[in-house]
C-alpha cells in the first residue's frame, strides 16, 4: 500500500536561486540521484514558488521516479506528475497566481526513500533567466498546458517521442 504525499515544504531563496523541497523524511536508507537539466521555477505575485518543472532528466533517474508517471489514464499523484517520455518532472508547490519564471540550467538534487520523492534541491545558474509566467492553462492535464495545447503530453498517440526539451520551446514561451 502506497502512502500518499505530505504536502510539501518549501524553501526558496531568491538571492541564491535555490529551492528545497521537502516531502518527509528519508528513511534509513535513502538514494540519491544528481543531474544538471533545464528546469524552471515559478513564482507568484510576491516571489513564493507555485511550480517547478525539471526537464530531460536521464532514463535512470526518470525510472527512479516510475511511480509518479502520468497518462491521459492516470492523473498526478499529490501535485507531482513525471512525463517519462521527456523526462519531464513537474512539481505543484504551492496555490497561487502565476506572475514570473526563472528558467535555465539547474543542477538538481532528488533524494529517494525506495520510489518516494523525499527531498528535491534545485539551484538555477546565476544565468536564469526571468520572464513572466506562461499564459493560463487549459484542461486538467497532469502537467500544465498553455491556453495553445502544447506541452510534453499533448501529442497525440503515435506522434513519436517528445520534443528536446533542450531545444524546444517551453510551454509559455513567445519565441
Amino acid at each position: 500500500m502506497t502512502r500518499p504525499t505530505p504536502r510539501p515544504g518549501v524553501d526558496w531563496d531568491a538571492a541564491r536561486r535555490r529551492l528545497l523541497v521537502g516531502y518527509g523524511a528519508a528513511g534509513d536508507h535513502p538514494r540519491q540521484e544528481e543531474v544538471s537539466v533545464p528546469a524552471r521555477v515559478v513564482l507568484d505575485g510576491q516571489g513564493g514558488a507555485v511550480d517547478v518543472d525539471i526537464m530531460a532528466l536521464p532514463d535512470r533517474v526518470a525510472d527512479a521516479l516510475a511511480r509518479y508517471a502520468v497518462s491521459v489514464r492516470r492523473s498526478p499523484q499529490d501535485g507531482i506528475a513525471l512525463d517519462t517520455d521527456a523526462g519531464w518532472l513537474w512539481l505543484h508547490l504551492a496555490d497561487g497566481v502565476p506572475a514570473e519564471q526563472l528558467r535555465g540550467t539547474a543542477h538538481v538534487r532528488i533524494t529517494l526513500d525506495g520510489s518516494r520523492i523525499a527531498e528535491v534541491e534545485l539551484t538555477l545558474s546565476p544565468t536564469a533567466e526571468a520572464e513572466p509566467a506562461p499564459p493560463p492553462t487549459t484542461g486538467t492535464g497532469p502537467i500544465p498546458r498553455p491556453a495553445t495545447g502544447a506541452g510534453p503530453l499533448s501529442r497525440p498517440p503515435g506522434a513519436g517521442p517528445a520534443p528536446d526539451p533542450t531545444t524546444a520551446p517551453m510551454p509559455g514561451d513567445r519565441r
